[in-house]
Order: C-alpha cells, then structure tokens, then sequence
C-alpha cells in the first residue's frame, strides 16, 4: 500500500469524524481502502454514521463491511453485559478498562480487572460457558487470564495487575478502586472515567509497543475536546502510579496528530507545560496504525518507571520490569508468527 496514499485515507478519517457540520469532499475515493483502514482502526461504526448523516453514498465494498463489523459489535457488547451481570450476581468487584472508549465500534478484545485472588476463572467456565485460551508467557508473567466468551468474543481477565509484566498493580488498585458505572449504548456498566481512561491510555499504548490505533486518538482528542479530563487528577496519579513519562510520550503524539490534522492546539499550553513533550521522535501514520520509534521510547519510559518504583520502594514492580525484554521479544514472535 502506498505510504502517503494511507496517511491521507487516516487524515481524511480524523477530518470526517471531528470536524462536525463539515460536508467533505468524496468524489473518486477508494472505498475499499478506506475501508480497510477505518475497520483495522477500530472506527467504521462511527465513519458510516458520520458518512449517513451526510447523506454520502459509500461504494458497496464499504456498506458490506461495516454491516459485518455492526454484526460483530454487537455480539461484542452482548457479551461485555452479560460478564458485568454476572459480576454482580457472583458479587465480585470489576471494572472493564476500555468500556466506553471505542463505542459504537468495538475493541479486539474485552479487558476486565478484577482484584487478585477472586473465583471468577472457575466461574466464567462453570456459569457462563466460556472456553478458556491458552495462556502464553505474556498472560502468566502479566497476570492475565483469557477466554471466549458466546462463541466469538475474547475476554481478557486482568487479576489485580496491569502492564506487560505486571507491574502496574498500584495502578490497578487504583482504577479498580475508582470505577464507576458508566452509559455504553444505553446500557450501564462498570467502566472508568473520562480522567483514568486517558490515565490508562498514557500507561499502556507505549510500553512494549511501537504503534497505537486511530481509535485511541479519537477518543483522547474528544475527551479533552469536551473538557472531561481532570488533569490535576491526572497528573497526581501519573506520578503516583510512576507512568507520568508514558503518559507524556502518548499525549505528545497525539496532540501532534491533531495539530497537523487541524493547525492548532488540542492541549492549552498550561497543560502541556507539565509534561515532558521533548525527545519522543516522530509519530506518523504507516501500516495501518500510528507509528513511533519502539527501542528509544521503550527504554526511556521504562527507566522512568523503574526509578519511580525504586523511590517508591515498589520493588516487586521493580522486579518485574527486568522482565520486559523477554516478555517484549516473546510477544513480538507472537505477532509475526
């Protein structure tokens, strides 16, 4: 696929979706592409309504797509209520980390935390009927257990701890303690505020990682957009939780995205003056997703975590980011394989 064809397919996207009222122009596009991008971004959903209310007539290749992708979402959210229920039937404290995050279009997986030491493992099989997956190294060193869930849906179950290796589990203590019923659809679930979705957003899209999906974007540009972001809350539990670099790398980059995309600011310059928005490299879009240089930002937030957790006398945090390397070159195998 041609590089500059694809970054312009993803700017093209980010101007539909955000820029409300505009009408753009659609004559000679490539339905099929854009399809393809908009689908493996997690935002077809979202682009077809935009697109309907418009009163565009997409080409079939695309209408077929997102008629399977609606298809999909909503066995997706199906299966994310009835897990909430029985959660609760089962009385078991749960928070689903990216509830309402991709609404209406729907994740790769659902992500669940729940504290450590809980029955829910036994219980999804013996109540719900989920198959269990094979947990590889990623799942055990992490603390994560898989399953599927009515046939199709993958159920993450995060026990107590977040991150590639586990080592976020004073993060997890804190979202699983502030979770909050929260609207999806019309429907409640246990989710996260607005402040600790872009909390969890900055720790998890760049560590182990090299790339992050449109949807993520999306979701930070409307939040803070819509001044739902606490950023004293923000900030305080970024430092508290030691992500505060990670979390300044991914809202570097996204506002970046948004600058080039619109030539103006998404973050007020009091904001952006508390994190650390130098040093990151280039974010652009490229394969499919937005990309960014793996190596150097990896070692830096990694650092900057394990010395928070070493000032914090956190050393089974600690210890658990000596993991990374093999935990990072192991889930990279996965990916290629």
């Amino acid at each position: 696929m041609d590089a500059t064809r694809e970054r312009d397919y993803a700017e093209l996207t980010l101007r539909v979706l955000l820029e409300h009222g505009a009408t753009p122009d659609l004559r000679d596009l490539d339905w099929e592409l854009w399809a393809r991008i908009a689908q493996g971004n997690r935002v077809l959903l979202r682009l077809a309504k935009r697109l309907s209310h418009a009163r565009a007539a997409p080409a079939r290749a695309f209408t077929e797509a997102a008629t399977r992708e609606r298809a999909r979402a909503l066995a997706f959210y199906g299966a994310m209520r009835r897990v909430d229920a029985a959660c609760a039937r089962w009385k078991i404290p749960h928070v689903f980390l990216k509830a309402t995050r991709h609404h209406p279009d729907a994740g790769r997986d659902v992500d669940m935390l729940v504290p450590r030491g809980t029955r829910i493992d036994e219980l999804l099989v013996s109540d719900l009927q989920a198959t269990p997956r094979r947990n590889g190294l990623a799942e055990r060193v992490g603390g994560s257990s898989g399953f599927v869930v009515d046939g199709a849906v993958v159920l993450d179950v995060h026990h107590g701890r977040l991150g590639l290796c586990g080592e976020q589990r004073v993060l997890a203590e804190l979202v699983l303690e502030r979770g909050r019923p929260v609207d999806v659809g019309g429907v409640t679930l246990r989710g996260l505020s607005a402040s600790d979705e872009v909390l969890l957003q900055g720790a998890q899209l760049v560590y182990g990682r090299r790339s992050f999906r449109m949807t993520e974007a999306l979701y930070t540009i409307n939040t803070v957009r819509e001044q739902r972001v606490d950023w004293d809350e923000v900030i305080r539990s970024a430092e508290r939780v030691g992500v505060l670099a990670g979390l300044s790398c991914y809202l570097t980059y996204v506002t970046r995205i948004h600058e080039h995309a619109f030539e103006r600011a998404l973050l007020p310059d009091a904001v952006m003056r508390r994190f650390s928005a130098s040093g990151w490299g280039t974010v652009q879009f490229s394969r499919g997703e937005f990309r960014f240089p793996r190596m150097a930002v990896g070692a830096r937030v990694y650092w900057a975590q394990l010395a928070a957790d070493i000032t914090a006398r956190r050393w089974g945090s600690a210890a658990r980011v000596g993991f990374m390397p093999l935990v990072a070159a192991a889930a990279a195998l996965r990916a290629v394989t």
